[in-house]
């Protein structure tokens, strides 16, 4: 598969074979009041493409303190199951949560046929910075969205007990057209929720009092 060219099936992890040419200093940044480990990697393949892969949090330590022991030295990595994505014009590569792996220099045929395919260079690995750094830069919206938060269904979300910073996928069950008016309680004149029935009248549920109620002449519920 072709990855710069975005030739990959976009619904899959995704495995990277390729030669470790750069690894910039391994950061910190600020990310909702905790600290988070980035670092990024240059990587090529036996054409000399590069690309570009972002770690973060324990796959960025980890990396880096690996990284070290091959500095100077022709190094392949096999990264397994990473996410591909598009960031302003360029393809790059990041870990998706816990399922990423990577191994250096692995002792398999892949590697074996990958490393006679190299260009007969001196091109080593090369550590830019072997100290860590504090980074100002923010986390970039798709791996803040995407890769950082957690993942939570509605049915975990409404039934939490705790706050947290979460990413939800649902399907859209209905679209309220009438954004000139809304629903109100008129005992407490809190704006209420549908409440879920199979009848024809809609009925309607009041957070605050608790009351269940059907617009209709002697409902408590009132249009405003």
């Amino acid at each position: 598969m072709d990855i710069s060219a975005g030739v990959y099936d976009k619904s899959c992890l995704i495995d990277v074979l390729g030669q470790i040419v750069e690894v910039k200093p391994l950061g910190d940044i600020s990310f909702n009041g905790k600290t988070l480990s980035k670092l990024d990697v240059e990587f090529r393949d036996a054409l000399s493409s590069k690309l570009s892969c972002t770690l973060w949090g324990d796959y960025a330590k980890l990396f880096w303190e690996e990284s070290i022991k091959y500095a100077a030295s022709k190094t392949v990595c096999l990264l397994r199951f990473v996410v591909a994505k598009l960031y302003r014009g360029e393809w790059t590569i990041t870990n998706s949560f816990d399922a990423t792996q990577f191994l250096f220099n692995p002792t398999i045929p892949e590697v074996a046929r990958f490393n006679t395919l190299l260009p007969a260079d001196d091109l080593t690995l090369t550590i830019v910075e072997n100290s860590h750094t504090n980074l100002t830069p923010r986390v970039p919206l798709y791996e803040e969205f995407f890769l950082l938060n957690k993942k939570k269904t509605i049915y975990d979300i409404v039934n939490s007990a705790e706050e947290y910073q979460c990413v939800t996928v649902g399907i859209i069950d209905s679209i309220d057209e009438s954004s000139w008016y809304y629903i109100i309680c008129l005992g407490c004149k809190q704006t209420v929720q549908p409440y879920p029935a199979n009848g024809d009248v809609p009925i309607f549920d009041c957070v605050k009092c608790g009351r269940i109620s059907g617009l209709s002449g002697d409902s408590d519920l009132g249009d405003r």
